[in-house]
């Protein structure tokens, strides 16, 4: 690839807000492209030897996301990482993608194109390692707490017992990152990792629009974290509203992910509290938001 290959150092204002958090952060990042900046990151791993099955799951899980405004984090390994990046890719909110080796070379070398359109998208490609480093396989479980500790959440989809993913989850745990899976038959043996994980405590998910509902609940933990203003929202602009305030307030609802006041509404939107109790009564004969003990919710 063309693209130049920076270099960031931890002291940098431009390091990821969240990775700074993890105790064993790498002090030097080198990266093509963007960084995830502020922008709210949700990492999705699996198995290598994916099913059709698993990566259709995580092209639209990622596609779901990326529509509204989460950054999508993976590894550019081949089945559920390059599926996830592909859905992102086709969301409108740029995917970043973690070597387990140096920059200098694409690795692997069949998803040179794939790191390419990353990059034209406004993504990026990151790794710890030097720009002539190999790949090496111990590298490989390292960069997992690197795409764990860039996101708020990490999503599991079609994880065996022996599988990388099974790493992530590990550092995930640790980094206090919400967990989530998606789970299949007991008898899938694809998906014993997955299972292991529901058993230790990680949340099940059970299709994409939930495992969005699950991110979004995560936001108010991240206040310095903003979804991505180009591509949020996307997936409801075939709602019809009665003018801009309305869509205004219905996007605010979804944003937060849980239910907010009309005084809360107030604040967020300068709107006053006559204008908020008449656009919430169209939304709720609309059938786009509803009412439960004085707080306001959105319908998805």
């Amino acid at each position: 690839m063309e693209s130049s290959i920076h270099i960031l150092f931890s002291t940098s204002a431009d390091y990821p807000l969240l990775l700074k958090e993890i105790s064993d952060f790498p002090r030097t990042l080198y990266y093509r492209g963007a960084l995830p900046a502020c922008l709210p990151c949700v990492g999705i791993v699996g198995t290598r030897k994916a099913s059709a099955e698993a990566r259709a799951l995580a092209r639209e899980t990622a596609r779901i996301l990326s529509c509204q405004g989460f950054a999508i984090v993976s590894g550019l390994a081949f089945g559920v990482d390059a599926a996830a990046h592909e859905g992102a890719l086709s969301g409108g909110t740029p995917t970043f993608a973690v070597q387990g080796s140096g920059l200098n070379e694409t690795y692997p070398r069949e998803h040179e194109n794939l790191a390419r359109q990353i990059l034209d998208a406004g993504g990026g490609v990151l790794s710890e390692y030097e720009p002539s480093s190999p790949a090496l396989p111990h590298q490989f479980l390292e960069r997992n707490r690197i795409i764990s500790g860039l996101c708020v959440s990490v999503i599991f989809i079609e994880v065996p017992i022996r599988s990388g993913a099974m790493s992530t989850a590990r550092h995930a745990a640790t980094q206090g990152r919400d967990i989530l899976v998606f789970a299949n038959r007991p008898s899938n043996h694809r998906y014993e990792g997955s299972h292991m994980l529901l058993r230790e405590g990680a949340r099940f998910v059970s299709s994409p629009e939930d495992a969005l509902e699950d991110v979004l609940a995560t936001l108010p933990r991240y206040p310095a974290l903003k979804l991505s203003a180009s591509s949020m929202f996307r997936g409801s602009t075939s709602k019809q509203f009665g003018d801009e305030k309305e869509e205004q307030v219905y996007n605010e609802l979804f944003r937060v992910g849980t239910s907010l006041s009309v005084d809360n509404l107030a604040e967020i939107t300068t709107l006053d509290v006559q204008s908020l109790n008449m656009i919430l009564t169209n939304l709720i004969l609309a059938g786009m938001a509803y009412e439960e003990g004085g707080r306001f919710f959105v319908k998805k």
